[in-house]
């Protein structure tokens, strides 16, 4: 690592740190890798790229910038993709292409947490001009990971069921009583 090169103690000492961790930071590869190789066996190599370019552009359709650009650019790829799939019946194309992107649409995609976890605690972060613990920034993340969403597709999902794919069965409140008990 060429950080731990620089031979500066603090800069070594958080490297050595971060590397016995790189596992858990990067556990949702495991989980990409997983849908790959699914998706890899339903259907055919030529297919995939197509289908994961519309996938791409379809969720980033909502977007009222790009809208109708990534509107076209998902129905081209689309149209790519579905003769690719050697599938002659229109509806059961149509149920593999939902498939696909349920299960593309399951991966978490590491730029989200980060851009989701800085819009989350900047007001927290705003509000303390600047001077706040350690431990009031584990309780932000705490309070990030376990809270369920309000609204949206992952209405009543908690962040940190998306990324360990286990259902919490209390209120992040409990959570947070229970570890201090």
């Amino acid at each position: 690592m060429l950080f731990i090169e620089l031979k500066h103690q603090p800069i070594t000492s958080e490297m050595i740190t971060l590397t016995k961790h790189i596992d858990e930071i990067t556990c949702y590869f495991n989980h990409v890798n997983e849908i790959h190789q699914e998706i890899s066996r339903n259907i055919p190599n030529e297919a995939l790229p197509y289908i994961c370019l519309a996938w791409k552009n379809h969720h980033f359709s909502y977007r009222k910038k790009s809208k109708q650009i990534n509107q076209e650019n998902y129905q081209f790829f689309l149209d790519c993709a579905l003769p690719l799939l050697n599938i002659d019946d229109e509806k059961e194309k149509f149920q593999k292409n939902n498939e696909i992107f349920e299960q593309l649409n399951s991966i978490v995609r590491s730029s989200s947490l980060v851009e989701t976890v800085n819009s989350q605690i900047r007001p927290f972060l705003n509000s303390c001009k600047g001077q706040i613990t350690q431990e009031t920034l584990i309780l932000i993340i705490f309070y990030h990971n376990h809270r369920a969403y309000k609204t949206g597709k992952r209405k009543n999902i908690g962040p940190i069921e998306l990324l360990t794919d286990t259902k919490l069965d209390k209120h992040w409140v409990e959570f947070l009583l229970d570890a201090i008990n």
